[in-house]
Formats: structure tokens, sequence, C-alpha cells
């Protein structure tokens, strides 16, 4: 078990160190994956992985020179959707995609979620396959997951990918989505120009094509909000969640439904 920026145990090498559980336990393959793609991303020293849990301990980058920004975002993220991924990193495709409208209405149920929650996940249920269709189409291959500014460390002149824990294979509009975070309402016109300079840079040209009818930006958010949903519900079935947090969990996932309705148009 590892705690604050180094480990417990006499024998680990410095570093930073990191603790996690399932399903947040296979960072130390995203980052060997990355690394050996040629990447800056921090070293991982030492991993040991048991009993659904990864203890790790990885270079300290130390603090970033500057904050990241958009100009960052489109070509890290180009370069990182140039790599189709690891086999060892878990598949996020149309088959994938389409599953999750549905198993978000059982867990609003299961999970005692406000009765709004299962009507929109059951509207985004039935039109999931169809609007899911796309999503193999390029660039599909390693996704970072939870791209936002705090994901690049920026040092020495040298752009680093760091937070990998839920990196998978799948479409990289998802990443392209997901940069502005979800505390603001979605923007497709932002996205939209992120992908745009994100092709401008070397990302693939199919990022720009519609999807399902939509505009790629609107298609990219609706599935990172319904993503992040997912995962929301997750944390709930898994018992993460305490009891007083649950009502902020319950208005973040009513809200990001009612946006994934709203820019998938189901």
């Amino acid at each position: 078990m590892l705690t604050g920026a180094s480990g417990v145990h006499d024998w680990w090498p410095p570093g930073q160190g990191k603790e996690a559980h399932a399903p947040l336990d296979r960072e130390h393959i995203a980052l060997r994956y990355i690394g050996s793609m040629g990447l800056p991303v921090p070293r991982v020293l030492a991993a040991v992985q048991r009993d659904r849990r990864l203890g790790m301990v990885m270079t300290d980058l130390g603090e970033p020179d500057r904050d990241a920004t958009e100009a960052d975002a489109a070509e890290v993220a180009a370069a990182l959707h140039r790599c189709p991924g690891s086999d060892a990193l878990p598949v996020t495709g149309a088959a994938e995609l389409a599953v999750m409208p549905q198993r978000i209405e059982v867990r609003a149920l299961n999970c005692s979620l406000p009765p709004q929650a299962s009507a929109m996940a059951g509207r985004l249920a039935a039109e999931a396959r169809r609007l899911a269709a796309p999503a193999e189409d390029p660039p599909f291959g390693f996704v970072h997951s939870e791209w936002h500014p705090s994901s690049v460390i920026v040092r020495d002149g040298c752009r680093h990918t760091y937070d990998l824990a839920r990196a998978f294979r799948g479409p990289g509009l998802i990443d392209l989505a997901s940069w502005h975070g979800t505390i603001t309402p979605a923007d497709p016109g932002a996205t939209g120009a992120l992908i745009a300079a994100y092709v401008a840079v070397g990302g693939h040209p199919g990022a720009l094509e519609p999807r399902a009818g939509l505009l790629p930006g609107e298609w990219a958010l609706g599935w990172q909000r319904i993503w992040a949903v997912d995962w929301y519900c997750q944390q709930l079935v898994m018992g993460w969640v305490d009891g007083d947090r649950l009502p902020v969990y319950h208005e973040v996932i009513i809200r990001h439904l009612d946006e994934a309705v709203r820019l998938l148009r189901a």
C-alpha cells in the first residue's frame, strides 16, 4: 500500500506513489504502453497488482511550468490517438457504448435515483444502437478518457501525459469532448473548434465527419456524458459514494443525462 509521495515500504524507489482499486488498477499498463510508443509520460518505477488493487511508484514530474492550453490538448491528443491501444486495456466500441444507456436505466432503478434518470436513460437506450454505430470510425484507438488540462504536465518544454487510470481503446472523440469538463454546460461549438484544431495538427480527418446525423461535437459530447454517468452509477453500485454525497451525484447524473438526450436528439 502506498501513501503520499513515497511508499510506506523501504524497498519502493523514490518517486510519486499511487494506490488504486479496480477498475482503476490498470494505469501502470497504460503508462508503460504509451511510454513504449515514444510519448512522454511519468516512468513506472515499480508496480504491484494484486487482489484487484494496484500499488505503483512513478517518476515525480514536479510542478508544471504553465497550464496546458487547447493547443496542447489538440497536439497531444493527436499523438495519443495515433496509438492503436494495448490489448491489455478495456475496449469501448459500438457494442459497449450501445449497452450503457440500458445499464444506466437498470442502475438508476436499483440505486433509487430520481425517476427522471430512468426515463431519460430509457429514451437514450431506445436509440443507442443507431447512435453508437459510428463509434469505431477513426480516430479509434488509445483513449485517455479523462482528458482535462490537469492531464497534461508542461515542464521543461515537454508535454507529459498523466492520470491514465481509466484509459481504454475506443473513439478518440470522447477525449476531445472531455477537455472542457462537465461543470459548465456542454458547448458543441467549443468542442467542434477543438476537433478542428486537432485535425489541423495531425489528428485523423475522420474526426470532422458527421456521426449518426449529428455534428461530431454533438455526438462526442453526448456520448461523453453517457460514459460519465455510467461511471457515476458504477461508483454508486460499488458503494464508493457516502450518503451525504448522494444528492450531489443524483443532481450531476440528471444534468448529464439531460444534456445527452438533447445533444443526441433522443
